[in-house]
């Protein structure tokens, strides 16, 4: 049987996905545009990887435009939660001994919980209500 754990690592992923997508896309009609730090405020967390918010003087801090660049800004680390939710998930399932159609089956539970994770979170709970 596939573990709780698996579950909640892609309804981590999904939140982490709907986040993304409304930094991104949707930003000035999200609950992150009422946070006051520039973390989450994708016109302007680009600079947090600089020194000085300038490319101009390098990094802010070592890999802090490349592996480390989750720790700069909200899009970024919401990607990176995402991402290693799925890594995560997918070796947890690999570690289980299940037959194909067992496996079949998962792949479809796990994606349709996904995507009404991701739709709940994107249409609803990360929009402001005016």
């Amino acid at each position: 049987m596939i573990s709780l754990s698996i579950y909640l690592l892609i309804i981590i992923a999904a939140i982490s996905k709907a986040a993304m997508d409304k930094l991104q896309f949707h930003f000035y009609n999200s609950i992150f545009s009422e946070q006051k730090h520039l973390f989450w405020n994708p016109d302007e967390s680009w600079k947090n990887k600089w020194k000085n918010g300038n490319v101009l003087f390098g990094e802010k801090f070592w890999f802090s435009s490349t592996i480390l660049i989750f720790l700069t800004d909200g899009w970024h680390l919401m990607q990176f939660l995402f991402l290693n939710s799925f890594f995560i998930a997918l070796f947890l399932i690999a570690l289980h001994d299940c037959t194909l159609r067992e496996a079949i089956v998962h792949l479809i539970i796990l994606r349709a919980l996904f995507g009404l994770t991701f739709e709940l979170h994107f249409k609803y709970i990360f929009t402001l209500r005016l």
